[in-house]
This record gives structure tokens, C-alpha cells and sequence, in this order.
């Protein structure tokens, strides 16, 4: 065998290498894009997890005797509620009204899923049909995002 014929092989196990390791590197590449996709999955049930987490520490919140006679006495008073009560109902709705926020925000990042602020909108617009909660709103709509200025505004125009 003469030197051009072992150039010749060699060229040819070259190529053949070349082509076994970017065969190797495609399939590694599939399998990376895979756990990438499921570490996505993961990271978004966490946040969504996180989102029941907050809806569920909000409600035994709520469910204290004295915050329950509170808004029971909220929505069967025309406006007659000392001024801690009202101080008190304010920092209720800011509670929600903070988590909401900060759903939109996931949301619009594409980090949580539409049902989960479906649901704290929901309970929203529950608390938004007494009339205590949309004064409160009224007097401090400006501390809040546009985003949520918007939806709380049409949350409440479903009703008026």
C-alpha cells in the first residue's frame, strides 16, 4: 500500500469520526433541550404551587373570627365603620390586591399559568362588589400598576 492510499484511509476514518461525534452531539443536544423543557415544567408548577400557597394563606388569613366580623359587619353596614375598621378593610384589599399585582406580572413574563390569576380575579371581584371595598379602591387606585388599575376597573365595571 502506497502513502496516498493510507492518506487516503485515513481521510475517510476522519470523516467517519467527524460524522459518529456530530451524530453523538445531536442526540446530546435533544436530550438537554428535553431536560430544559421539563426543568421549565417544574419551575412553572413551583410558581404555581407558590400562587395556591399565597391563595391559601390569604384565606385562613381572612377566616380569623375577628377579620370574618369584620367583613360580615362590611357588607351589611352602609358606611358606618370606624375608622381602624376601615383602616383594616383597606389593608385587606391591599393584600389581595399586591398578590394580584404580582400574578399579572408572572403571567405577562409568561411564568405562571392564566388560570391561577383567573381565580384570584374571581375572588377579587367578590370582595369589589361590597361598596366599602370599591371606596377604598377609588381613594387608592394610584398606588397601584396601570395593569392592575385596568383590571380591577373592569372587574368592577362588570357589576356597576
Amino acid at each position: 500500500m502506497s502513502l496516498s492510499d493510507w492518506a487516503a484511509i485515513s481521510t475517510i476514518a476522519s470523516s467517519v469520526a467527524v460524522i459518529v461525534s456530530l451524530l453523538l452531539l445531536y442526540f446530546q443536544l435533544g436530550r438537554i433541550d428535553q431536560q430544559i423543557d421539563q426543568s421549565h415544567k417544574n419551575q412553572r408548577a413551583m410558581i404555581n404551587q407558590t400562587s395556591t400557597q399565597i391563595a391559601s394563606d390569604q384565606i385562613q388569613f381572612l377566616a380569623d373570627p375577628q377579620r370574618a366580623t369584620l367583613l360580615s359587619r362590611a357588607m351589611t353596614t352602609d358606611g358606618d365603620l370606624s375608622l381602624a375598621d376601615q383602616i383594616q378593610l383597606a389593608l385587606i384589599l391591599r393584600l389581595n390586591l399586591v398578590a394580584l399585582q404580582d400574578m399579572l406580572f408572572q403571567l405577562a413574563q409568561n411564568m405562571i399559568d392564566e388560570s391561577a390569576v383567573d381565580s384570584l380575579s374571581m375572588a377579587t371581584e367578590r370582595v369589589l362588589l361590597m361598596p366599602i371595598f370599591r371606596e377604598i379602591w377609588q381613594r387608592e387606585r394610584a398606588l397601584y400598576s396601570p395593569e392592575v388599575a385596568d383590571h380591577v376597573d373592569k372587574l368592577i365595571a362588570k357589576h356597576v
